[in-house]
This record gives C-alpha cells, sequence and structure tokens, in this order.
C-alpha cells in the first residue's frame, strides 16, 4: 500500500513537471516585442531604441545585447502596435512608435494647424468638392479637428468636424469622419445654399513620402510631403434653400443619401 502511495506521488510530481515545461513552451515570447526580420532571414527580437533613415539599434530581449542593423539590411519591422498588441513603450514619458517608414519617433501634438491639399470625386469634409483645402488640429495619435475649404467651379463652401482613425494617423487605417458643412450653388439664375451634417466611414492608405525642393524661409531647401489614398462613403443629411434671382423667395427640401468618395491628398 505504501509502494502504491509513493508510485502516485511519483505520477503526480512528474506531470506537475511536464505540465510546466509545456505551459513554458507554449508562451509567445515575441509579446510586447519588436521583431526585425533581415534579408539573410535571420529575425531579431527585442526592443527598437533608435532608429533612423540608415539604421536601427535594437536591444536584445534574453541577453540584452545593443545590436546595430542597417536599414538596406532589414526585409521588415514588426512592432507590438502594428501586430494589435495594447502595449505601449515608455521613453523619457513619452509614447514611441514605428511612423510608414519605419522610423522611431516621439508622437507629440502639435501646437500649430497643419495643412493639406487634395483632389478627387466628392469628399467626406464636403460632399460637394473637387478641390480641396484643409487645416488639421492633432488632438493625439488618433484622432483630429478639421477645417476645410472647397470648390466644385460652380459650387463652393466649407467644412468642419472631427476625424478618428482606428489605428493610427500616421499608418494606413480605418476611420470615421463626424462633420458639418456649408455650401453655395449658383449659376446664372438660381442661388442653391446648402447645409447638412454627415457621417462619413473610410479607408485611408498612405502613399510613400516624396520631397520637393521649393523657397521655404527665404531659403531654396528640399521638403518632404505625405500623399494618401481616401475612400469611402457618406451619410447625409442636408437642407437645401433655393432662391430665384429674378424672383426673389425661398423654396427649402431636405436630402437624406449616401454618396461615395475618393481623394488624393498630399499633406504638408
Amino acid at each position: 500500500m505504501a509502494l502504491s502511495c509513493r508510485r502516485g506521488f511519483k505520477i503526480i510530481k512528474y506531470y506537475i513537471i511536464f505540465l510546466f515545461i509545456g505551459f513554458g513552451f507554449g508562451q509567445d515570447d515575441s509579446l510586447g516585442l519588436d521583431i526585425i526580420r533581415m534579408k539573410s532571414d535571420i529575425t531579431y527580437k527585442g526592443v527598437i531604441i533608435e532608429s533612423s533613415k540608415t539604421q536601427v539599434i535594437l536591444k536584445n530581449s534574453k541577453s540584452n545585447e545593443i545590436i546595430k542593423l542597417s536599414r538596406k539590411d532589414i526585409e521588415n519591422i514588426s512592432t507590438p502596435w502594428s501586430r494589435g498588441e495594447k502595449i505601449n513603450k515608455v521613453s523619457k514619458g513619452k509614447r514611441i512608435d514605428v511612423n510608414r517608414n519605419n522610423e522611431m519617433k516621439d508622437f507629440q501634438a502639435s501646437d500649430i494647424w497643419k495643412r493639406g491639399f487634395s483632389r478627387g470625386f466628392l469628399s467626406e469634409k464636403n460632399p460637394f468638392s473637387f478641390f480641396e483645402w484643409s487645416f488639421y488640429k492633432e488632438l493625439n495619435k488618433f484622432s483630429e479637428l478639421y477645417f476645410s475649404v472647397n470648390t466644385i467651379f460652380v459650387a463652393n463652401g466649407i467644412g468642419f468636424g472631427y476625424k478618428y482613425y482606428l489605428k493610427d494617423k500616421d499608418i494606413s487605417s480605418l476611420f470615421l469622419n463626424i462633420g458639418a458643412y456649408l455650401e453655395l450653388i449658383s449659376d446664372s439664375e438660381n442661388n442653391y445654399l446648402v447645409n447638412g451634417f454627415n457621417i462619413s466611414p473610410g479607408f485611408s492608405f498612405k502613399g510613400k513620402p516624396f520631397e520637393v525642393f521649393g523657397i521655404y524661409n527665404n531659403k531654396i531647401q528640399k521638403r518632404e510631403f505625405n500623399k494618401n489614398y481616401i475612400i469611402g462613403f457618406s451619410l447625409l443629411y442636408q437642407k437645401g434653400q433655393l432662391e430665384n434671382k429674378n424672383n426673389p423667395g425661398y423654396n427649402s427640401d431636405y436630402y437624406i443619401g449616401i454618396l461615395p468618395y475618393f481623394r488624393v491628398e498630399t499633406e504638408f
């Protein structure tokens, strides 16, 4: 009887040991880490502590070794953020992320209104738009306030509202735009004044930045611009007032509908 008990305890002991071993092997050792895959198929895991256009410096998660990697040898960089993990790295009290060029940066909301110019078929900021000039005020890494001025030749107007990005403003992402707009459509006989509200879900695809030489601050300098491709649809509720120039008076109407949009935007 005593022998059977000892054997039973021994079996339970080995079972517990194997259980912990299996649990250890089952853990994802990449959780919360940056993963850099080289063109030579070598993979490094750790925390990126510095990044530039020529190299990336990584602290190895196991050995704490500092590894310097050349940009031209890197195939891909995967971060906790890009994998959808709810983990933020902190450096000097600020969150650090990797931008569309896989370059490290500290995100701080700008104190100035940024500018952009776009052209295309309609818009998420104002449905009646072909050419559009926009001004942005960043609230955080995911959202912004905007004010826009637009024209579609016979129609001119303004729009303002709030835009929220599901992932990040600096990478390709789904977004939701909520805004209001005012538009004046005029011809030789009539003025048509439109005001309304729109809810516009869409997708913003971030293209590669490009550089242009120009005169900035009275100097010839090279400046970087970002190009975005924006597509989606708008849910509209608007009120229109029609005025005949030869017969004063207004006729009002209401419209509820859906309009698609596609635009190419350049950020300054």
